[in-house]
């Protein structure tokens, strides 16, 4: 069975500057965690993120990075997450 859950935050700021920080596989200290390792480049690198010091740690693939339709997807290899892909599409705001 295949469930789909779909979180939307709006955030005072434009599309782009959003993409910036997603679109860097490496980098998740705008969600605070900042111990990642990324193993290769592209599509097919590997994150591996320290979810808590000493503790857990998620492991993910990066499945596709479309920076024209600001669009990315990864696969949960191991962690933290219910979810086995998790896709992501910056948008603008239609207020």
């Amino acid at each position: 069975m295949s469930i789909q859950v779909t979180e939307q935050q709006v955030v005072a700021t434009t599309a782009e500057e959003v993409w910036a920080l997603l679109s860097n596989f490496g980098d998740m200290s705008w969600a605070g965690f900042t111990d990642i390792l990324v193993e290769g480049e592209g599509i097919g690198s590997i994150r591996k993120v320290l979810v808590a010091p000493g503790g857990s740690r998620a492991v993910e693939r990066l499945e596709a990075m479309d920076a024209e339709q600001r669009s990315f997807r990864y696969a949960v290899l191991e962690g933290w997450s219910p979810a086995d892909t998790a896709v992501g599409h910056p948008g603008t705001w239609r207020g």
